[in-house]
């Protein structure tokens, strides 16, 4: 043994070893986790190693021993207390902190959420703090990477794939490995969506679609006009683009439908016509992408088809929380495919029957 090596007594690490056992077969409060001897033969440790550890864990509060029965999980939350300073997950956050966006703070609130559910603990890094000498400094310390599409190549180089990675609606056709885990919005579905959406519409005037996202970029149907929205247009505020957008149509297509991919791009819309006096909600001519738990929308019944920011969190850290628990062997490579969802406005006319109830 080197003699900078910090010894570590047997029964200390017996304890380590139960609390494992306990994390990674998911036992929670309650549940039976066997007897001394179930202990020595487990870990091939002696009687007294085993009292010990068991010993160690009941003072901190997580087993519970009954006398002539058995030992029991007490508390695991003290456990997924303890084990989350040793399970750090950074998260890529590309935004600034002085230009927040609503539907990405959600979508980061949930990841903070339920990682920690999962037992881990995260370290978000906003886009002014992003240097390669911070990061280097806190490698040592972080066991798994959340990345958005704009980051991914840049920090997939910069760690050379040696900590997991989990990309949001990674670019191009990425290679899968079991270092490396996907998730991604089903765009094709919400395309399909928005297209019965229109279908439906009591309406045979032209629909003309607002779009400044090449992943909404599907093959249009001859009725359906596209207008592009050019990225100088979006470093105005999206409000902005929208009025001056609505402005235009209003004199150009007043009868018109319109699919707008950016909600905030489609309120400006929305109140250019109403400046006019023209109601686009209630006469169910304006469709819009965003977040379908938006309350904004919900308030204005503006009918949105898109992703819940709060649910991508959910499904995306559950996803990455049962990637790393795994041993590398048995990861598996098949990406995480988030469905998109429609707000009670859309569902009226998507589906009256689900929409009423």
């Amino acid at each position: 043994m080197r003699k900078d090596a910090k010894f570590i007594p047997l029964y200390e690490r017996t304890a380590e070893k139960i609390s494992q056992y306990i994390l990674q077969n998911d036992l929670q409060n309650g549940d039976f986790l066997g007897t001394l001897l179930d202990i020595r033969k487990r870990y091939h440790v002696s009687g007294n190693t085993a009292r010990q550890a068991v010993a160690m864990l009941e003072v901190k509060g997580i087993l519970r021993c009954k006398s002539a029965v058995g030992i029991y999980i007490r508390n695991r939350g003290i456990l997924n207390v303890l084990n989350t300073f040793n399970r750090v997950i950074l998260i890529i956050h590309n935004h600034y902190r002085n230009h927040l966006r609503p539907f990405f703070e959600l979508r980061l609130s949930s990841l903070l959420q339920n990682f920690m559910l999962h037992g881990y603990a995260c370290l978000p890094i906003y886009r002014e703090e992003l240097e390669s000498e911070r990061i280097q400094i806190i490698a040592p310390q972080i066991c798994g990477i959340v990345t958005g599409n704009r980051r991914y190549q840049e920090i997939r180089n910069f760690f050379q794939n040696r900590i997991p990675l989990f990309c949001i609606n990674p670019p191009g056709n990425p290679p899968a490995d079991k270092n490396n885990c996907w998730v991604f919005y089903d765009f094709q579905t919400q395309h399909r969506m928005a297209l019965k959406y229109l279908e439906r519409l009591p309406y045979h005037s032209e629909i003309f679609q607002f779009n400044a996202d090449p992943a909404y970029l599907f093959p249009l149907p001859d009725r359906i006009s596209k207008v592009e929205i050019s990225p100088k247009e979006l470093q105005e505020s999206a409000v902005t683009v929208g009025n001056r957008l609505g402005e235009q149509f209003f004199h150009r297509a007043p009868h018109g439908i319109f699919w707008i991919t950016d909600d905030f791009v489609s309120f400006g819309f929305y109140q250019a016509f109403l400046r006019h006096g023209i109601d686009l909600i209630a006469e169910k001519r304006i469709l819009s992408y965003g977040s379908p738990s938006g309350q904004i929308t919900q308030e204005m019944q503006m009918p949105v088809i898109g992703f819940c920011p709060m649910e991508i969190g959910r499904l995306a850290a559950e996803a990455f929380s049962a990637f790393l628990d795994s041993a590398p062997a048995y990861r598996t490579n098949v990406p995480l495919m988030i469905p998109p969802a429609a707000n009670p406005a859309a569902l009226a006319v998507l589906d009256p029957k689900i929409s009423v109830q």
